[in-house]
Formats: structure tokens, sequence, C-alpha cells
């Protein structure tokens, strides 16, 4: 009888662990420009991909993009348009005005889940020169700690060592 139970209790907790993959949000995969890099001339447009489709509604901007100049004021962009897992937006105004320097790009996206997601992303506009310069001492960056499909060790770790811990309780009582 009491193996029974902890065979159910083992059971529903690996229910609970596999339960949890469904919350997942959408996570960002790339940009162009890319994030971090100096590019020689400003772009025309930001795109940003993620790893699943966004959320479309029709009269509401659920997903949006912002551009941010060197000096912190905001750069006026289209409409961010969505297609599948990717979003984009134009540049307004003329890009060649725009000075060389550091911009920011944020973002605030909404995946199938409902969930919103905010990030940022940034990248430099230099003159040919600086881009060298610049680009012999790379930022290393940090990796975040996921399996290749994107399973968050860091998130499971606890139901692991819960599952160590009952597999040893087993273990003992069975030498008993």
């Amino acid at each position: 009888m009491l193996r029974r139970t902890v065979h159910f209790k083992l059971a529903l907790l690996l229910l609970l662990l596999t339960g949890s993959a469904a919350q997942a949000h959408a996570d960002f995969v790339s940009s162009n420009p890319s994030d971090g890099s100096v590019v020689q001339s400003f772009p025309s447009e930001i795109s940003l991909t993620f790893n699943e489709e966004l959320l479309t509604l029709d009269d509401e901007s659920v997903n949006t993009i912002s551009l941010f100049g060197p000096d912190g004021i905001e750069i006026p962009l289209s409409s961010a348009v969505v297609t599948g897992a990717n979003l984009v937006a134009t540049v307004a105004g003329d890009v060649a005005a725009l000075p060389a320097g550091k911009y920011r790009v944020s973002y605030r996206v909404v995946s199938a889940d409902g969930h919103p997601v905010k990030g940022e992303i940034s990248f430099e506009v230099a003159p040919l020169e600086e881009i060298a310069t610049t680009q012999a001492t790379p930022t290393p960056t940090p990796t975040p700690l996921t399996q290749p499909d994107g399973v968050d060790l860091g998130a499971i770790a606890p139901f692991l060592a819960i599952i160590l811990i009952i597999g040893a309780v087993l273990l003992i009582r069975k030498k008993r």
C-alpha cells in the first residue's frame, strides 16, 4: 500500500513538472541590426525575431518597438508589423541625418500564451574607422542556462532535487 502511494506521488510530481512547459513565453532570437553590433550606416528598418508566433489583435497594438538615440530621445518609427514570429518597424524620416552613436531598441511583444514580454537590444552607428577599433575588442555576452531545446534548467532544478531526494529515501527504506 505504501509503495502505491509513493508511486502515485512521484507520478503526480512528474505531471506537475511537465505541465509547466506549456507556460513558456516568447523568447528573443535575433534582430537586424544585431544586438551589440556596430554598423556603418543607419538601417531603414528595425526587425526582431522571436522563437514563436506573436499575437495579433485587429484594433490593438500589442506588439511594439521603440527606438532611442544616443541622447535618449525617442526616434519615430512606423507602426510595428507582425509576420509570424517577426516584428518589423520602419524608421520615419531621413536615416542619413541621424547622428553616429549608440542606439537602444526597446520592445514589448505578446506571444500566443497571452503574456507580454519586454526587452531591449542596442547597436552602434559609427564611421568605418570606428567600426574596426570597436570590433577588435568584442564584449563577451553571457549565455543563459538553457539546453538547445529551450528548457530552462534553473526553473526545473528544484524539482529534480526533490526527485533525487525521494529516490534516495526509497533506496534507504528498501535496504531496511
